[in-house]
This record gives C-alpha cells, sequence and structure tokens, in this order.
C-alpha cells in the first residue's frame, strides 16, 4: 500500500509595516520567521521577493543604518 504525504503549507506570515515608512514611496515591511530569522520586502512591489536574515545580521543592519554607516540614496 503506498500513501501520498501532503507538503503542509507554511503559516501564513504577519508582515508589518516600518514605523519609519511616512509615505508609500519609501516603504519597507518586515515578518518574524521560525528559527530567529526575520523577513524584509518592499510593500510596493512585494512579488519582487523577501530578504531574509538571522536576527543578528539584521540587528547589524539596523544598527547600521540608524549610525548612517550605508549610503541608502537611491
Amino acid at each position: 500500500m503506498s500513501r501520498v504525504l501532503e507538503e503542509a503549507a507554511p503559516p501564513p506570515v504577519a508582515w508589518r509595516k516600518s514605523s519609519y515608512s511616512v509615505d508609500d514611496s519609501h516603504c519597507v515591511e518586515l515578518a518574524p520567521l521560525p528559527h530567529g530569522t526575520v523577513a524584509v520586502r518592499d510593500s510596493k512591489a512585494p512579488e519582487h521577493g523577501t530578504l531574509a536574515l538571522p536576527a543578528e545580521r539584521f540587528a547589524e543592519l539596523r544598527r547600521r543604518i540608524r549610525e548612517g554607516d550605508l549610503d541608502l540614496r537611491p
């Protein structure tokens, strides 16, 4: 007898918009993922993909942005 195992669908992701998103032109959304990972996406174009970072790397990215270490000009 053979059995077909169905893959479980991933749980829905709870996206939240950054509180620093003041208009619709520069918005990012964040979502906690399992195993201490943080997902980041462009809220204007979520179909373009998601960046998933370990929580430690995400914290480092946030720190560097806040301290002005990165050139984020378009």
